[in-house]
């Protein structure tokens, strides 16, 4: 008699797209490195837009809006996208997402990006999707884009401290 407490295996599809935000499948070394600097870059573009926000509210009220949302940006929504991409990263070397926790050592990064993930399936599932065209140009033009970006902004003037009131220096406040 056939045991029907259990569904059935079905072989994952291995054309399956990939989705940023799971962590249940498997990304390789490049997606690796596109998907954390897309993110990094959406968290940037992020409080570039909450500061254009603030500038339209009164200034104290802006300058409140504006710094929660930059600890909120710093502190949870890039955090989870590097941890949610080291997950997946692990799990493509057959480890477990636990081991996400080393992030928080300098150069841990590095490392994910240096080991090769298991060949064929593992116990995360089948091996990553081939990359495509899109992934393997955006990891070339993105770091050669932030690269010329900080060239480009390094000689320009720095912000000037408002000049004193009455004489008296006052502390430089944003």
């Amino acid at each position: 008699m056939d045991d029907l407490t259990h569904a059935p295996a079905i072989a994952p599809d291995p054309s399956e797209v990939p989705r940023y935000f799971s962590m249940s499948q498997r990304i390789g070394r490049l997606r690796y490195f596109v998907y954390c600097l897309g993110g990094m870059i959406a968290c940037c573009i992020l409080v570039l837009a909450f500061y254009t926000l603030c500038l339209a509210l009164p200034p104290q009220l802006g300058k409140l809006v504006f710094d929660v949302s930059l600890v909120l940006i710093k502190a949870l929504f890039m955090p989870m996208i590097i941890f949610i991409m080291s997950i997946r990263r692990l799990h493509d070397l057959d480890r477990s997402g636990w081991w996400s926790l080393l992030i928080v050592i300098p150069f841990a990064t590095f490392v994910l990006l240096a080991l090769p993930g298991s060949k064929g399936n593992n116990r995360f599932g089948p091996p990553p999707r081939a990359n495509s065209k899109a992934v393997k140009l955006s990891a070339f033009f993105i770091p050669v884009a932030m690269y010329l970006l900080f060239f480009a902004l390094k000689d320009s003037p720095p912000r000037q401290a408002p000049p004193p009131e009455n004489g008296v220096l006052q502390p430089y406040m944003r």
